[in-house]
């Protein structure tokens, strides 16, 4: 071919509205640039599509919590284009939720899956992530409330994150339930934490540090922080 593709198709930048979309030239290079499409449905594009003169394209618009798929193809000119290549689909994060925000793992969720939707995970530590439960009983399994709650197993650290929408100068007061199994508090904590990002590095603001956990009933791990800002 005469047209080449374009390679290294990646998604970055990803919001509840927003993602930016890139590529890296083909050599030699297309002489009148790119065309991209995107589509909440898995099907290659039939016609033509978005001009663009660069490698990269911040897309906006887009549905919260909606998977996307996406194309691009090199223009060598007015009637000579490359075929299309796709990138790899990607999800765009949940609307924040507003205040007051509560979470019993009841809705939403798969009995022994990892806990997802609007929730996202980091591992620290191992190789388990936060499960969500309404079957298992041992090792202090049993929901507090309802029918659901969610573990994360020995050995592991792992943060789960959620966005919400904060205003600058309201006290709020963060609070979860939790047990383990352990013979000591030492042998599991919770950390109650907020942030601009959802990632380890985005955890700027502590609001409980790592508080042992007992073993036995639930118990309340808990603090006030009032945000210097507005945001998500």
């Amino acid at each position: 071919p005469t047209c080449l593709e374009p390679t290294a198709l990646n998604t970055s930048n990803i919001t509840n509205n927003s993602a930016t979309l890139g590529w890296t030239a083909p050599n030699p290079a297309p002489g009148l640039g790119y065309e991209y499409y995107y589509s909440t449905t898995n099907t290659p594009p039939g016609g033509s599509g978005t001009f663009e003169s660069g490698t990269s394209v911040n897309i906006t618009g887009l549905t919260a919590n909606t998977t996307y798929y996406w194309w691009v193809r090199s223009k060598c000119s007015g009637s000579e284009f490359s075929t299309w290549v796709a990138g790899t689909s990607f999800k765009t994060a949940c609307d924040p939720a507003s205040i007051p925000f509560t979470e019993g793992f009841e809705s939403g969720y798969t009995d022994q899956t990892a806990v997802g939707g609007c929730w996202t995970q980091q591992s620290m530590a191992g190789a388990d992530v936060w499960t969500a439960n309404s079957t298992k009983t041992d090792y202090n399994r049993t929901p507090r409330t309802g029918s659901f709650n969610a573990y994360l197993l020995y050995s592991n650290t792992d943060w789960l994150f959620y966005p919400v929408t904060l205003s600058g100068g309201t006290a709020y007061k963060f609070s979860v339930y939790a047990r383990q199994d352990g013979a000591t508090s030492a042998n599991a904590s919770i950390t109650l934490a907020y942030g601009s990002s959802p990632s380890d590095a985005g955890m700027t603001n502590t609001v409980v540090n790592a508080q042992g956990i007992v073993n036995g009933n639930y118990q309340e791990v808990a603090g006030v922080f009032t945000p210097s800002a507005s945001g998500t």
